[in-house]
């Protein structure tokens, strides 16, 4: 058996995270996001949308509606490579609020939970459960 065959029977046995932790790559699965508090809107509700390095993963053309107390199912996949800052805003007509952000990278590998909000004394909070392999 040559070598190249030994390598492409090798490599062709890996999981997606083996294969993505060879070639240097991560991936972030944000599972599902919970709203501690809301209001970022007049209205005591946001329009929740995630951006993963700048790009939307979930969300879709008018954010989801969310209240205190509500959770959501996201099943959102990001791949990256270092690092990815994942920011959620409240979609409003004219300048969308940021809501806050959260970092990751291969040292926060496995499951974790972030709690996001714009800091102190802030209307919304979220909090973001997520896995990193």
């Amino acid at each position: 058996m040559n070598n190249q065959m030994i390598e492409t029977q090798l490599f062709t046995e890996l999981t997606p995270e083996e294969a993505a932790f060879i070639e240097g790559g991560l991936s972030l699965n944000i599972e599902r996001i919970t709203a501690i508090r809301t209001g970022a809107d007049t209205v005591g509700r946001d329009d929740v949308y995630i951006n993963a390095n700048g790009n939307k993963i979930w969300g879709g053309k008018k954010g989801v509606g969310m209240r205190a107390g509500d959770s959501k199912s996201v099943n959102a996949t990001f791949e990256f490579d270092g690092s990815a800052t994942i920011d959620l805003f409240d979609r409003d007509p004219g300048r969308d609020d940021f809501l806050g952000s959260f970092t990751v990278n291969s040292v926060t590998n496995g499951t974790s939970t972030a709690t996001v909000s714009t800091g102190l004394g802030s209307v919304s909070e979220y909090k973001v459960f997520y896995t990193v392999t």
